[in-house]
């Protein structure tokens, strides 16, 4: 039986006997938005803005021995990068927004028979995305 971690939009992260794909390293990053008003002879004013676009990244490792195939799992994350899918990023019952993939780095084990890799880790940056139309 699957064990469902969370999810960012259609790719779910699982911990079960058969599978294993979940993300590691997780760093969120928050920012403040301000503007700098330059003033002739004195130091510049600050204005604050508002708050930024969180910024996350994780790890995923995909492992074929861990009933993950690592170049279609990795091909999914990519096709939603290019595509600029919109995902809700979910960790067990809570929703933490919604994000796009904005960057993936990643580097792949000994390629096996016929050809695949054995394990493919992707690094993912994803950034926050906010559609004001949503209300």
């Amino acid at each position: 039986m699957d064990m469902s971690i969370g999810s960012l939009g259609g790719v779910v992260f699982v911990a079960s006997d058969e599978i294993i794909k979940t993300v590691s390293d997780f760093q969120q990053q928050n920012t403040a938005r301000y503007t700098e008003h330059n003033i002739i002879g004195l130091k510049p004013i600050l204005e604050f803005l508002g708050p930024g676009l969180e910024e996350i990244t994780f790890k995923i490792q995909l492992m074929a021995y861990h009933g993950v195939n690592p170049d279609i799992e990795l091909k999914i994350l990519q096709d939603m990068r290019d595509t600029g899918e919109v995902g809700q990023l979910v960790f067990g019952e809570i929703k933490i927004g919604k994000f796009i993939i904005q960057s993936i780095s990643s580097s792949e084990g000994p390629r096996g028979k016929y050809g695949f890799p054995t394990w493919i880790e992707a690094d993912l940056t994803i950034k926050e995305y906010i559609s004001h139309d949503d209300g």
